[in-house]
Protein backbone atom coordinates (compact mmCIF):
# COMPACT_ATOMS: atom_id res chain seq x y z
CA UNK A 1 0.00 0.00 0.00
CA UNK A 2 1.41 3.55 -0.87
CA UNK A 3 1.37 6.29 1.65
CA UNK A 4 1.76 10.07 1.07
CA UNK A 5 4.29 10.28 4.38
CA UNK A 6 4.45 13.89 5.70
CA UNK A 7 7.51 15.36 7.45
CA UNK A 8 7.08 18.44 9.61
CA UNK A 9 10.31 18.53 11.50
CA UNK A 10 11.65 20.97 9.26
CA UNK A 11 8.79 23.19 10.01
CA UNK A 12 8.19 26.11 8.52
CA UNK A 13 9.34 24.06 5.76
CA UNK A 14 6.90 20.97 5.08
CA UNK A 15 7.52 17.97 2.89
CA UNK A 16 5.04 15.58 1.90
CA UNK A 17 6.68 12.35 0.00
CA UNK A 18 4.49 10.38 -2.61
CA UNK A 19 6.15 6.60 -1.75
CA UNK A 20 3.79 5.26 -4.90
CA UNK A 21 0.23 5.74 -6.74
CA UNK A 22 -2.38 6.39 -3.42
CA UNK A 23 -5.43 4.78 -2.64
CA UNK A 24 -8.40 7.03 -2.25
CA UNK A 25 -8.42 6.80 1.07
CA UNK A 26 -3.81 7.61 1.47
CA UNK A 27 -5.66 11.14 -0.40
CA UNK A 28 -8.19 11.44 2.29
CA UNK A 29 -5.95 11.18 5.51
CA UNK A 30 -3.63 13.31 3.45
CA UNK A 31 -6.00 16.03 2.77
CA UNK A 32 -7.60 15.72 5.91
CA UNK A 33 -4.12 16.33 7.80
CA UNK A 34 -3.53 19.09 5.50
CA UNK A 35 -6.55 20.51 6.91
CA UNK A 36 -5.75 19.76 10.49
CA UNK A 37 -1.99 21.86 9.97
CA UNK A 38 -3.71 24.45 8.13
CA UNK A 39 -6.05 24.82 11.45
CA UNK A 40 -3.18 25.75 13.51
CA UNK A 41 -2.65 28.86 11.77
CA UNK A 42 1.10 28.41 11.43
CA UNK A 43 2.83 29.99 8.17
CA UNK A 44 5.16 27.37 6.18
CA UNK A 45 6.07 26.51 2.77
CA UNK A 46 5.20 22.81 0.92
CA UNK A 47 7.48 20.55 -0.98
CA UNK A 48 5.34 17.88 -2.60
CA UNK A 49 7.68 15.29 -4.04
CA UNK A 50 6.09 12.64 -6.68
CA UNK A 51 9.18 11.20 -7.79
CA UNK A 52 7.55 7.82 -7.47
CA UNK A 53 3.76 8.27 -8.40
CA UNK A 54 2.63 7.59 -12.08
CA UNK A 55 -0.65 8.52 -11.34
CA UNK A 56 -3.87 9.68 -10.05
CA UNK A 57 -6.99 8.49 -10.38
CA UNK A 58 -9.56 10.99 -11.49
CA UNK A 59 -11.16 10.55 -8.62
CA UNK A 60 -7.83 11.86 -6.76
CA UNK A 61 -7.66 14.51 -8.79
CA UNK A 62 -10.75 15.75 -7.88
CA UNK A 63 -9.98 15.05 -4.28
CA UNK A 64 -6.76 17.74 -4.20
CA UNK A 65 -8.91 20.35 -6.54
CA UNK A 66 -11.85 20.61 -4.19
CA UNK A 67 -9.77 20.56 -1.21
CA UNK A 68 -7.41 23.72 -2.65
CA UNK A 69 -10.76 24.90 -3.77
CA UNK A 70 -12.17 24.48 -0.28
CA UNK A 71 -9.07 25.97 1.18
CA UNK A 72 -8.09 28.64 -0.63
CA UNK A 73 -7.93 31.72 1.75
CA UNK A 74 -6.04 29.80 4.27
CA UNK A 75 -3.52 28.62 2.06
CA UNK A 76 -2.93 32.15 0.27
CA UNK A 77 -2.85 33.31 4.19
CA UNK A 78 -0.38 30.79 5.34
CA UNK A 79 1.48 29.11 2.65
CA UNK A 80 4.48 30.96 1.21
CA UNK A 81 5.13 28.69 -1.80
CA UNK A 82 4.90 25.51 -2.81
CA UNK A 83 7.64 23.26 -4.99
CA UNK A 84 6.76 20.17 -6.80
CA UNK A 85 9.47 17.95 -7.42
CA UNK A 86 8.55 15.97 -10.36
CA UNK A 87 11.52 15.16 -12.75
CA UNK A 88 9.73 13.11 -15.03
CA UNK A 89 7.09 14.53 -17.74
CA UNK A 90 4.61 11.97 -16.86
CA UNK A 91 5.19 13.23 -13.52
CA UNK A 92 4.54 17.15 -14.83
CA UNK A 93 1.65 15.88 -17.02
CA UNK A 94 -0.30 14.51 -14.16
CA UNK A 95 0.35 17.67 -11.91
CA UNK A 96 -0.78 19.53 -15.20
CA UNK A 97 -3.78 17.64 -14.42
CA UNK A 98 -4.60 18.16 -10.96
CA UNK A 99 -3.58 21.96 -11.89
CA UNK A 100 -6.43 22.42 -14.56
CA UNK A 101 -9.35 21.66 -12.15
CA UNK A 102 -7.83 24.43 -9.66
CA UNK A 103 -4.85 26.47 -9.93
CA UNK A 104 -2.64 26.77 -6.98
CA UNK A 105 -3.53 30.55 -5.52
CA UNK A 106 0.27 30.17 -4.07
CA UNK A 107 3.47 31.03 -5.58
CA UNK A 108 4.18 27.48 -7.12
CA UNK A 109 7.10 25.97 -9.03
CA UNK A 110 8.51 22.39 -10.17
CA UNK A 111 11.51 20.86 -9.80
CA UNK A 112 13.98 17.83 -10.59
CA UNK A 113 15.04 17.46 -6.74
CA UNK A 114 14.14 18.96 -3.45
CA UNK A 115 18.22 19.86 -3.13
CA UNK A 116 17.04 22.64 -6.41
CA UNK A 117 13.86 23.35 -4.46
CA UNK A 118 15.01 24.02 -1.00
CA UNK A 119 16.12 27.90 -1.64
CA UNK A 120 13.44 28.79 -3.66
CA UNK A 121 11.48 28.04 -0.90
CA UNK A 122 13.67 29.71 1.64
CA UNK A 123 13.41 32.61 -0.81
CA UNK A 124 9.50 32.62 -0.61
CA UNK A 125 9.41 32.76 3.33
CA UNK A 126 12.13 35.24 3.61
CA UNK A 127 9.69 37.31 1.31
CA UNK A 128 6.73 36.60 3.54
CA UNK A 129 8.30 38.11 6.75
CA UNK A 130 8.63 34.10 7.73
CA UNK A 131 11.19 33.57 10.09
CA UNK A 132 13.50 30.40 9.69
CA UNK A 133 16.13 28.17 12.14
CA UNK A 134 19.87 29.33 10.23
CA UNK A 135 20.47 25.06 9.84
CA UNK A 136 17.41 25.23 7.49
CA UNK A 137 18.63 27.33 5.22
CA UNK A 138 20.92 24.85 3.80
CA UNK A 139 19.05 22.88 0.67
CA UNK A 140 18.63 19.17 1.61
CA UNK A 141 17.26 15.90 -0.47
CA UNK A 142 14.20 14.45 1.39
Amino acid sequence: MAIIAVNESHAPIITAVFTGPPSDDDVKRYLARSTNYLAMQLPYALIISGTKIDTLSATQRRLFADWVRDHKAALERLCAGQAYIMPSVLQRMILRSVLMLQTVPVPNKVFSTTVEAWPWLVERLDTCGILIDAALREPREI
